[in-house]
């Protein structure tokens, strides 16, 4: 995967469970890290990427045991259109 990327997932807490981007039919995928990572940590655990996975997951946090849901983000288009006639 390129340099697609449109952010990092998160759980409730902050903690990083992966990265989040786009292939190039515009799905999202999510890069899902082995270990979440505490950036308040002061050794912060490296980074291992254990697979990429579609919309429609359910992922633990393996620091804190809040469950996310990754779902397909809502086009921003609508939301930029709309606003540019507001």
């Amino acid at each position: 995967m390129s340099n697609n990327l449109i952010g990092n997932k998160r759980c409730s807490r902050g903690h990083i469970l992966g990265q989040m981007r786009k292939n190039g039919t515009g799905t999202e995928l999510l890069e899902l890290f082995r270990q979440a990572i505490d950036y308040d940590q002061e050794m912060p655990e490296s980074v291992d990427v254990i697979g990429i996975f579609s919309a429609g997951q359910m992922i633990r946090c393996s620091i804190c045991g809040d469950v996310v849901d990754f779902h397909q983000a809502r086009p921003r288009r609508r939301f930029a259109a709309r606003a540019a006639f507001e």
